[in-house]
């Protein structure tokens, strides 16, 4: 996904952002936050795994303001 928005590509960032990317990158960010929802799926706070994908959300979010100016 973030490969497809990079460049600028302005025609895919609308539509993320049309089909509500970013809220559900909100939702998922406020579910995975709460420690007992990562305690659940085996995932501890500092696991390599939960730090490359908050990398790849916060590189997708930028990727999406990338060449924005409005």
């Amino acid at each position: 996904m973030i490969e497809v928005i990079q460049g600028p590509n302005k025609g895919n960032q609308n539509k993320l952002v049309e089909d509500k990317v970013v809220d559900n990158i909100r939702d998922i960010m406020y579910i995975m936050r709460k420690e007992e929802n990562l305690d659940k799926k085996g995932i501890k706070n500092d696991d390599d795994e939960l730090i490359s994908f908050n990398t790849k959300i916060m590189i997708l979010l930028v990727s999406l303001l990338e060449g924005n100016s409005d």
